[in-house]
């Protein structure tokens, strides 16, 4: 490939990353729960949830080129079929809906939790300013995440390899089971990869170019796997302590520099914001797939404006309702695209 080809390759693993993660991988809160518990075997399972999220990834973005998909409404008729695929659209739609609600409650409560300031400050600041990103649809997006994403990936690096050293004796004679982890790992790729589709299949129908869409997909999925193995090394030192903690990479930051919390925190809100504004996006194409032209203005606007006030009273019992649901729908997808289906065209 050329050069302009590889940037453009870069700049979409900027956006596979950008996607997957979220407030729960940058706080640390994910890592912990699907992969550092299970002791050592938690390496094996990142190795494989890396893996995972190359192959699906990069077949999902292939189907949106090949599928001509405006949103996750083709890849769901294409897999599923007109009769299945209205009831995982409806659920991948709430689902898309109650995570913008929990990052901007998520914002909400780090303004108020860790700058002092108003909660409803945070929660407009970034409602703006994904309404303005949204605006400019896939390609604002990618280039907000060509900034987020290596901000993250230098964050993350700094406070794992300050961290680095041997693995606490707590942590080492955690019971590391090889099927419970790998479940893990398979769970944790499709919740995540099912929340993706949603950009990864208009995002393979801008690009179109199957190497490109390829090796973005591989670099995104590398660098998941670098991040997860970087901070999962750091956060098995101090297991299991980091375990009381809200934010366990906070608190790794925390005993830093004040700098580099400063900067831990920055990082953060970029996390709720690339997460934001992908399942914003998200929503926008789906309704924009159901044949209504509409502005996409106006549906993030009525997007957000419900969101917000759904944010101020609380949302955590209906995404905890809902995360077992999706978990099931995202694991059939999963398994539908690692089966023998012929990716049209190829």
């Amino acid at each position: 490939m050329s050069t302009s080809q590889w940037r453009l390759a870069v700049s979409v693993g900027f956006t596979f990353m950008g996607t997957i993660v979220g407030a729960g991988f940058a706080s640390g809160q994910e890592i912990l729960t699907f992969f550092t518990r299970h002791g050592w075997a938690s390496y094996g399972a990142i190795v494989l949830a890396s893996l995972l999220f190359g192959v699906v990834g990069s077949r999902v973005l292939l189907l949106g080129a090949d599928l001509d998909g405006r949103s996750s409404r083709s890849l769901t008729l294409h897999l599923l079929g007109p009769w299945v695929a209205p009831a995982v659209d409806v659920t991948m739609g709430l689902m898309l809906f109650g995570v913008s609600v929990a990052m901007l409650a998520g914002a909400g409560a780090l303004f108020e939790e860790r700058l002092g300031l108003s909660f409803s400050l945070g929660v407009v600041i970034t409602a703006s300013l994904c309404y303005l990103t949204v605006l400019f649809g896939l390609n604002g997006i990618m280039k907000a995440n060509d900034v987020v994403v290596p901000l993250m990936i230098l964050t993350t690096a700094w406070i794992s390899f300050h961290h680095f050293g041997a693995a606490s004796a707590s942590f080492s004679s955690l019971p590391s089971s090889a099927v419970k982890s790998a479940i893990s790992a398979v769970s944790y790729a499709a919740f995540n990869l099912g929340l993706s589709v949603s950009v990864f299949i208009p995002l393979g129908r801008q690009i179109r170019d199957g190497r490109i869409l390829r090796a973005g997909a591989w670099i995104g999925a590398l660098g998941m796997g670098l991040m997860l193995l970087c901070a999962n090394a750091a956060m098995s030192r101090y297991w299991p302590v980091i375990t009381d903690l809200e934010l366990p990479m906070g608190g790794l930051a925390r005993e830093l520099h004040p700098a580099v919390h400063a900067v831990f925190i920055a990082v953060l809100w970029g996390e709720i914001y690339s997460t934001l504004i992908a399942n914003v996006f998200g929503l926008i194409r789906m309704v924009q797939d159901l044949g209504r032209r509409v502005h996409p203005g106006s549906v993030a606007i009525l997007l957000l404006v419900a969101a917000f006030f759904i944010s101020r009273i609380g949302f955590s019992n209906l995404v905890h309702g809902l995360y077992p649901i999706f978990g099931y729908v995202s694991l059939l997808l999963l398994f539908l695209l690692l089966g023998p289906r012929r990716i049209p065209g190829r």
